[in-house]
């Protein structure tokens, strides 16, 4: 148990997750600006959850290589990292481990 200097009282933060402390909200605002931004599709406009409606992790794993190549090549010719291609790599690894909890 904690306890303030004003006498107030709190469980103790042991064994639980600091979201505040693990993520970024400028990351995932981005992140979030960047997901906004490919909702265009040739078919129309897609809803922002369309991807819960499962991806097969192959198409997952096929994406996210393309992207790791294109942040690797640019790296490598000392080129800006683009940004775009990091997003996606951060999609697809969220949409992996997603499809996996689900068993699909």
């Amino acid at each position: 148990m904690r306890q303030f200097n004003g006498g107030a009282t709190r469980d103790t933060t042991e064994g639980k997750l600091s979201y505040v402390r693990f993520l970024s909200p400028e990351v995932l605002t981005q992140y979030c600006q960047y997901l906004e931004k490919h909702r265009e599709t040739a078919a129309g406009r897609r809803d922002q959850d369309n991807w819960k409606s499962g991806i097969p992790v192959d198409v997952y794993v096929d994406s996210l290589g393309r992207h790791f190549w294109e942040i690797w090549s640019a790296w490598e010719r000392d080129e800006e990292i683009p940004m775009d291609a990091v997003y996606a790599v951060m999609f697809n690894a969220m949409g992996i481990v997603y499809e996996e909890a689900r068993g699909r």
